[in-house]
């Protein structure tokens, strides 16, 4: 829905994706200073914020789109919105909560871990359950319902295969237990790292900077608000690192997890050692040092990339998917006058060109209607297809499709050194297709 609505505001631009990218980043960094604030003051809160180039989700991220990404404000803000609104009876803080919460499962549904998190929260807490004899906290339940209707309705009608789809994702790609503790493991020590050193930053004195406080005049973090932290904040990390265990899992479906690690480290920094709360907060020169170490894991990315390139190693993200998306487009309207409504194939290939494409079309993946429900035999019949893929690709369609309609290939160069990207096409269309093709080609569920 974002992506659509920028094309719409800003026209079919690569750009678009990659802002659309930068403004979740930004605003889940924003979200979690506003909570780190609240649980612990301003200057400890911006110290457990600038451990977050610490993680890639945060700093590589920002180079890509997707769910990850999208989920990453709401994920935070939710956690947010329900630490106001436990705390009052404001119904505004309920109403963000609930319509929080439903976005956030919308974008992806893991979402649905830190929603029954909170709800253990409102019930374990002592404020927060006095709110159940309010009705402000009815209130937003009945939001998130409401907006939640329509997702439901619309996984009854499809069978539930996005839930299907999550599992057989898990298997198939997922990371054993033990690797994806370790990865984990990895950043939170990157990020206790940067604790260490950014509290080691607060030691040195600056002629320009005022005196540290006394340790007991730093606010102690409440009791309630380390609580908080605990459990939303490790929560959901640790019961996925449990789950893990048993099955593997994606271990980018894990970024959001991390939003709250950093201020938790505060946290349990100043409650192991409270004289450490002079040294726990951040100013100037750790924005800087932030920033210098966002810098260096992007340019280290980079770097890495441009001696690929220069090599010959090519990998998928390197693609010209601008040039190819406008190519196939061209290919595409010359055979047929129209705009391309429904491109088919593996969710990389073909998705590269649903992406740029200026027709907005549907993906219809592995010309399967159980993973593309709204590419239906009618639509198919009416506005045809365009088929991709390459050499490499998982899917591809069976020979004798191939020989009934029009197809070829088209040759791409990237790098230095022109390495070539072949892509494989085939063209249904508009009222090509049949009743016949779509009994024969079509995957149907069983």
């Amino acid at each position: 829905w974002l992506l659509a609505f920028g094309y719409d505001l800003f026209g079919t631009h690569l750009w678009v994706s990659l802002l659309l990218a930068e403004l979740c980043i930004a605003a889940a960094y924003i979200f979690v200073f506003l909570l780190g604030r609240d649980l612990m003051g301003a200057r400890a809160a911006l110290l457990g914020t600038l451990l977050l180039p610490a993680v890639a989700h945060f700093t590589l991220d920002a180079l890509r789109y997707n769910h990850n990404v999208v989920q990453l404000p709401l994920w935070i803000g939710f956690c947010f919105c329900l630490w106001r609104a436990s705390g009052s009876e404001r119904l505004v803080w309920w109403i963000l909560t609930g319509a929080i919460a439903a976005l956030g499962l919308y974008a992806k549904f893991t979402m649905g871990l830190v929603i029954a998190f909170g709800a253990l929260w409102i019930m374990l807490d002592a404020e927060a359950r006095s709110r159940l004899r309010g009705r402000a906290l009815y209130v937003g339940l009945l939001v998130f319902v409401v907006l939640l209707l329509p997702l439901a309705m619309g996984l009854g009608a499809t069978d539930f295969v996005a839930l299907t789809w999550v599992a057989r994702e898990s298997a198939h790609r997922g990371i054993a237990g033990g690797h994806f503790l370790r990865d984990v493991g990895k950043t939170v020590l990157f990020m206790a790292l940067g604790l260490i050193g950014g509290m080691a930053a607060s030691r040195v004195p600056l002629r320009w900077t005022a005196p540290l406080p006394d340790p007991a005049a730093e606010p102690a973090i409440a009791s309630r608000a380390f609580v908080f932290l605990l459990l939303m904040g490790g929560g959901p990390m640790l019961l996925t690192l449990a789950m893990a265990m048993v099955k593997p899992a994606r271990l980018e479906w894990a970024a959001p997890m991390y939003s709250m690690i950093g201020l938790l480290l505060v946290a349990l920094a100043i409650r192991i050692r409270p004289r450490a709360a002079r040294w726990a907060r951040a100013g100037l020169r750790h924005a800087v040092l932030a920033l210098v170490a966002s810098l260096a894991v992007l340019g280290h990315d980079a770097t890495a990339d441009l001696q690929d390139r220069a090599a010959g190693h090519i990998q998928k993200i390197m693609w010209p998917s601008a040039e190819i998306a406008a190519r196939f487009d061209r290919i595409w309207q010359t055979a047929t006058a129209q705009p391309l409504r429904i491109v088919g194939g593996g969710s990389w290939v073909a998705g590269t060109v649903g992406l740029l494409s200026t027709g907005h079309p549907s993906l219809f993946t592995n010309l399967d209607p159980e993973l593309s429900p709204a590419v239906t035999e009618p639509r198919l019949e009416q506005d045809g297809m365009l088929v991709l893929w390459n050499d490499d690709s998982a899917w591809r369609p069976d020979g004798d499709l191939i020989a009934r309609f029009p197809h070829g290939r088209e040759v791409f160069t990237v790098g230095p050194k022109a390495v070539p990207v072949a892509v494989n096409y085939l063209l249904v269309a508009p009222d090509q297709w049949t009743d016949a093709d779509w009994d024969q080609w079509v995957e149907q569920a069983d």
